[in-house]
């Protein structure tokens, strides 16, 4: 097996796993409490729109697209891994301004972990490179 394709694979396990934690996120929702100097307690639920399961989802088809794409070493992969950042940084961005920073369904580790796809995939390219 070559080491392209076992990091591969551990990118994949790993977006699996946040994949899966965001997903559950989103069909719980989130219960907000607030209590006014020492008044009465408000609750609400904090539910999300099915529109922002598709776009996990198109993160997620993008995200797995370009660990395929560096799998089979395909020379756009370096564009598919930036690409697939830039959308999850937009998409985080929306959802800090939809959500706030509490409640939102965009997770700092998500964002790290495309971050770090994309930084393994630009150095292995130019690992390739010097090697030419």
């Amino acid at each position: 097996m070559t080491r392209r394709i076992l990091v591969a694979l551990i990118f994949a396990i790993l977006l699996l796993g946040v994949g899966a934690a965001q997903w559950a996120y989103l069909d719980q929702g989130y219960t907000l409490d607030i209590a006014i100097n020492g008044g009465p307690v408000s609750s609400s639920h904090i539910g999300f729109p099915r529109s922002r399961k598709l776009v996990l989802l198109a993160l997620g088809v993008a995200a797995f697209g370009t660990l395929w794409l560096f799998a089979s070493s395909r020379k756009r992969n370096r564009v598919a891994a930036w690409a697939t950042l830039a959308l999850g940084l937009l998409v985080a961005v929306f959802d800090l301004r939809e959500y706030g920073a509490i409640g939102s369904p965009t997770t700092l580790w998500a964002v790290l972990l495309l971050l770090a796809l994309a930084l393994t995939v630009q150095l292995s390219a130019w690992r390739a490179e010097e090697r030419e």
